[in-house]
């Protein structure tokens, strides 16, 4: 519990940091961690049929603890992929509000937005 409260904090600061970065250059520093477990059902529920197989086998998923941030970060959300949205959904534990029917522009907008909020 004290981790998650730590993290939640520090993300605070980290959101307001990344507020302050302009649109144009989209560099962002990552938040940390705050669900635990992993969010494998999350990015599958976040998913197109087509998209399924790009998501993690569960056996091959280490889970992450609570406090840590994604160890493959790239600060340039404008050149994540599918794949990459689908790994932050199960790192983070968190579908960060993606539906279905979004496409990877709406995808990076919500982690934008969660990386900012």
């Amino acid at each position: 519990m004290l981790q998650r409260n730590e993290a939640m904090i520090t993300n605070i600061r980290l959101a307001n940091q990344n507020n302050m970065v302009p649109r144009d250059r989209d560099e962002y520093t990552p938040l940390q961690k705050t669900a635990s477990g992993h969010g494998r059902s999350l990015a599958i529920q976040a998913s197109r049929p087509e998209h399924v197989d790009l998501i993690t086998p569960v056996a091959a998923i280490q889970v992450a603890e609570v406090g840590t941030c994604p160890p493959l970060w790239s600060p340039v959300v404008d050149d994540y992929t599918m794949r990459n949205i689908l790994h932050l959904i199960i790192f983070y534990n968190d579908d960060f509000g993606i539906q279905p029917a979004d496409d990877i522009d709406d995808r990076k907008s919500k982690f934008r937005r969660r990386l900012r909020s």
